[in-house]
């Protein structure tokens, strides 16, 4: 019983380690996607360093879209935060930890061959 608390509760380190950097980088609309990088370094390969990854890349990846979506006209500037940060920055997001996870899969294997078949 203990054991399972104790796995749920450091299950929820690396997503909200990503998910609040990302906030302290680019506010709000960051938190969701340091989560979803978060979650994805937890269940992938690259563990804590994916996690810190992902939450810097959250708030870079908000403060990148806020210089794109200024561009906008006044319409679709309103939607930008409910629309166009969360689905365009997921996406990006994904991409990226995508990439990250098979970078570090393939990093432990050269490094130790034997942890292949674990």
């Amino acid at each position: 019983m203990f054991k399972n608390i104790g796995g749920v509760a450091f299950g929820l380190m690396l997503p909200v380690l990503a998910g609040f950097i990302g906030m302290a980088i680019g506010d709000r609309p960051a938190l969701a996607l340091g989560f979803v990088g978060g979650m994805m370094a937890h269940s992938g390969t690259s563990g804590f360093l994916g996690a810190l990854v992902a939450g810097f890349a959250a708030g870079y990846i908000i403060l990148g879209l806020r210089k794109v979506c200024e561009k906008l006209p006044e319409a679709l500037e309103k939607i930008a935060p409910v629309l166009i940060y969360p689905v365009v920055g997921i996406l990006i997001m994904g991409l990226l930890m995508l990439c990250f996870n098979m970078l570090a899969d393939g990093l432990r294997d050269a490094l130790d061959p034997k942890m292949k078949d674990m």
